[in-house]
């Protein structure tokens, strides 16, 4: 699945791509940490619950991304007890 980012998603990112660069690759030691740090997330419009995308509790529809579970959070999220993101 392909979801185009929101301008506040993508803003994000590229301060997290500029600030990783300006800090080096290597400042990052624990590399679980940081793929779940970028992972994106997913939620409807009609829920504020968000998943992986893999989860099998993400219903059908119009969904909303985020390019990472704490962005989601800060928007008013509450994550899925299923998936854990």
């Amino acid at each position: 699945m392909c979801f185009p980012l929101s301008l506040s998603n993508y803003i994000a990112l590229y301060r997290l791509y500029n600030w990783i660069s300006f800090r080096g690759a290597d400042y990052f030691r624990d590399t679980e940490a940081v793929e779940a740090y970028l992972s994106p997330v997913y939620t409807t419009k009609h829920s504020n619950v968000y998943h992986k995308s893999n989860c099998h509790k993400l219903g059908i529809g119009d969904f909303i991304e985020f390019a990472s579970s704490k962005l989601a959070r800060n928007a008013g999220g509450v994550h899925c007890q299923d998936c854990k993101p």
